[in-house]
């Protein structure tokens, strides 16, 4: 494995800095394309989350900001994950008390 440098970014629970060896392989064999998003996208498609009552921290949002960004017209899936949010990005973007669910949201992009 490489060691990466720390980073600063919004998505704090994806700033390891060592890949596993165990999901490298997997990722290298069977993903066909990444798409690099930045914090300001998290952030957005973590407000977007907010406004659809998905509590999602900005990791959990990642999915989604790759999506947006991509932009295509086609069928998707975004695994949104996170009850991580800090107190003071809930209270910006959330005005109801969520807990722990599963929920099916389909947004158009």
């Amino acid at each position: 494995p490489v060691r990466l440098p720390p980073c600063a970014t919004v998505a704090d629970g994806l700033r390891g800095q060592s890949p596993g060896a165990v999901p490298y392989p997997i990722i290298r064999d069977r993903v066909d394309e990444l798409i690099a998003v930045g914090d300001a996208e998290i952030l957005a498609a973590t407000a977007l989350l907010h406004r659809l009552g998905v509590d999602a921290e900005p990791s959990g949002a990642v999915a989604l900001a790759g999506a947006l960004r991509a932009g295509r017209r086609e069928r998707a899936v975004a695994i949104v994950s996170g009850g991580n949010t800090p107190a003071r990005l809930h209270t910006l973007h959330h005005s109801h008390t969520s807990t722990s669910t599963t929920a099916r949201t389909d947004v158009r992009i």
